[in-house]
């Protein structure tokens, strides 16, 4: 059976909104859709178990191929981050050809996407290299914070 679409989620692909917003409000969307189906087939006379399971089935379907776009879009974000700092990303294959435990492939689109495993190490990566680079910074911070007062104090007695 297939669930007909309210006129917001017909749009909410066309909204010039970010991506994972997007998606997180299609998968409220379907989830209310589809509960509200589930709960007026459950409560009308004739139930129909194979069809009710069928509808449960599509419910978790359609929310599991949003949750995997998400992933695999939030996978992406944290994979450029990861280049523009000059982390090392993880191989999604082994050296001996089989899969990395740092890497997922979707089961409905197929996408591949950190585990969490792959997740936890690519954050500890950026975090590191972004504290670095803060330190970096913060030396030259102390020494302009130097410079602005060895100016003023120079205006200050040009000016007397």
């Amino acid at each position: 059976m297939k669930l007909p679409l309210t006129w917001f989620a017909r749009t909410l692909n066309k909204m010039p909104i970010p991506k994972d917003l997007r998606l997180t409000w299609q998968a409220y969307l379907f989830d209310a859709i589809f509960r509200k189906e589930i709960k007026d087939l459950k409560a009308s006379k004739d139930k129909d178990r194979e069809e009710l399971r069928s509808l449960e089935f599509e419910q978790q379907s359609e929310i599991s191929m949003i949750y995997e776009e998400l992933d695999a879009h939030h996978t992406r974000k944290l994979i450029r981050q990861a280049r523009r700092l000059r982390v090392s990303v993880p191989s999604h294959f082994n050296e001996d050809g089989s899969p990395s435990e740092y890497w997922e492939q979707g089961d409905n689109l197929r996408l591949w996407y950190l585990s969490d495993k792959g997740l936890l190490q690519i954050r500890k990566a950026i975090r590191e290299e972004l504290e670095w680079v803060y330190k970096k910074r913060e030396h030259y911070i102390s020494w302009m914070t130097v410079m602005t007062g060895i100016i003023g104090f120079l205006i200050g007695l040009m000016v007397k």
